[in-house]
């Protein structure tokens, strides 16, 4: 039986789909017609979304890569008809097609990429929540986040006794009939200095998006504050001074310390980005045309026909992208905080060459078409300097979040199933020459090859054996995306079933690997080290046991509970 929604296959007779959480046999809310048809905003595999082209059609106004999509959360920032931004987890993902034709891939390439984006919830699925798997933060916040009996709950760490969060998630029964394990989950969001949590009430069948809310973490008595209604996501600076969000098609910005709120653009598209500090946000209007806008002053144009934001940076600078009316043709750009300046024409942007970016600095790799004959070549361009890279076929990027690395593929073999691992050192503003990581990669069909740690590089050899910095660390294992760059602990499950779903979780750690439990669905590596898991999951009924696992003991914590909202930590 296959998902109507992701394309997912599930278990005959589950009622959700254990990827990306929707029912089976019923249209997710947002859907339009009955189940197996396309969410709007969303095609179903090889299909187009709407606003997205095939070929010989342009897209106009609709991102790529950002923001999450509505209903279907994701880390930090994705929205509406826009897939995963999975530059910002340093991720190689995707098996390749075998060798299909270039001129299919760029009709399907998009559509490839947004089913991913309304992919996975459980296993190796999206990063919602909250933890980064022991990586050092501004506060260290060692209390998790679930769903159970559709409402949402903290466990309330070190007391144990846990503490119910939300009053009424689901505000009536029009919400709780088109109910999915991952319902408005996008506005789960821990502030960066662990002081807050930010969540959704009363969500409505009648309304878009739902109330949004704010409470201090484990203070019971800490009286929640509602910030605005109708709220379909939100993004918190990284001083918990500043929340902006998406209502009702425009962007607006509440300030906790006044408790007001502002309106700052209206006609906005699915397709912004905001600084750190809160004090400056790019964004896509409705007629494709992009700005800057910070507090206090006018809003900037920086270009029209603008499809999406590849990436925007602190000091005010951004990568996007244009596509014309009349062609299918897609422009890459570099903005300098006062002008913007053309890097390439002809732009790859199909499921597996979409841009890759690094976070920190301006650093983003790039396939572009040569010819009339759709052979492509791949680049490096560091602010508006591109490097031309000297490879046959190298796909699949994965750019370091500080910019001084690039991982792509390469030398694939004949039947798509390995390729060797090549590595790009970046030294300030020169791109060095490629050098061979590792032979024999594995290409999978989700995430083949991810940067973790601060230098570290995990992969597969051998179809299913889990390599990190070319040593052998377990076997038949499953790759984590909860293994982030900044990581200290990496986990993994091990034997999993035949979807790759449910498994035996192992932790690595200094070299040495742990085994947590057997039969685990989901979990959440907290900022201290424990792990929240959840096992014996029925995906017919969405429960399963939340348990702890504390220095090698592990604490039953509760029964008949639905998931886990992880790496939530903004």
């Amino acid at each position: 039986m296959m998902c109507p929604n992701c394309n997912q296959q599930v278990r005959d007779g589950a009622k959700f789909c254990s990827k990306c959480g929707a029912p089976m046999g019923q249209p997710t809310p947002g859907q339009q017609g009955q189940a197996g048809q396309p969410m709007q905003g969303q095609p179903m595999a090889g299909q187009p979304m709407q606003g997205q082209p095939m070929p010989g059609q342009p897209m106009q106004g609709q991102p790529m890569q950002g923001k999450p999509i509505q209903g279907q959360p994701m880390q930090g920032q994705h929205m509406q008809g826009q897939p995963m931004n999975y530059q910002a987890m340093g991720d190689m993902h995707n098996a390749p097609p075998k060798k299909a034709p270039v001129k299919l891939l760029i009709g399907i390439g998009v559509c490839v990429l947004i089913a991913l984006a309304a992919g996975i919830y459980f296993g190796g699925g999206f990063n919602l929540g909250f933890g980064k798997g022991g990586a050092s933060g501004d506060q260290a916040v060692n209390e998790g986040f679930y769903l159970k009996d559709y409402e949402i709950y903290s466990t309330n760490l070190p007391n144990g006794e846990p503490m119910q969060i939300t009053e009424e998630l689901f505000g009536d029964s029009e919400a709780r009939d088109g109910f999915y394990p991952g319902k408005g989950s996008e506005l789960v969001k821990v502030s960066k200095n662990g002081k807050y949590i930010f969540y959704p009430d009363n969500m409505r069948g009648s309304q878009d998006g739902s109330d949004l809310y704010y409470r201090q973490v484990g203070k019971e008595k800490f009286e929640p504050v509602k910030i605005d209604s109708a709220v379909s996501y939100c993004e918190i600076n990284d001083a918990a001074t500043i929340v902006t969000y998406y209502r009702n098609r425009s962007l607006y910005q509440y300030d906790m310390a006044k408790g007001e709120k502002e309106k700052i653009a209206s006609g906005v598209s699915w397709t912004f980005h905001v600084n750190s500090a809160g004090t400056e946000v790019f964004y896509v209007d409705e007629k494709g045309t992009l700005y800057s806008k910070k507090t206090g002053e006018e809003k900037v144009k920086i270009d029209s026909e603008v499809s999406f934001i590849v990436e925007a940076y602190e000091n005010g600078t951004a990568y996007y992208a244009t596509s014309a009316e009349d062609a299918y043709e897609y422009r890459l750009y570099y903005y300098d905080g006062e002008s913007k300046e053309k890097l390439a024409s002809r732009l790859v942007i199909d499921g597996e060459e979409a841009p890759w970016a690094a976070k920190d600095k301006e650093v983003v790799a790039y396939k572009t078409f040569d010819g009339d004959d759709w052979e492509m070549s791949a680049h490096i361009a560091i602010k508006g300097t591109v490097t031309d890279i000297d490879a046959d076929e190298g796909w699949l990027f994965a750019v370091r979040r500080d910019g001084k690395e690039v991982f792509y593929m390469d030398n694939v073999d004949s039947n798509w199933s390995e390729a060797d691992l090549f590595r790009i050192s970046i030294d300030g503003d020169v791109v060095n020459q490629p050098e061979l990581y590792d032979t024999g990669v594995s290409i999978k069909e989700y995430l083949s090859v991810k940067l973790v740690g601060e230098k570290d590089v995990m992969y597969y050899k051998d179809e299913d054996s889990l390599y990190l910095n070319k040593e052998k660390i377990d076997s038949d294992a499953e790759m984590s995306y909860r293994n982030e760059e900044g990581a200290k602990i990496y986990t993994y499950l091990t034997d999993c079933d035949e979807y790759g779903e449910v498994g035996t979780l192992k932790k690595y750690e200094n070299g040495q690997v742990e085994k947590i439990a057997d039969d685990v669905k989901d979990y959440n590596v907290l900022s201290n080290g424990d792990i929240l898991f959840v096992s014996d999951y029925s995906s017919n009924y969405n429960e399963g046991t939340l348990s702890l696992y504390s220095k090698g003991n592990v604490t039953k914590l509760e029964d008949e509970m639905t998931r886990i909202y992880y790496d939530m930590i903004y």
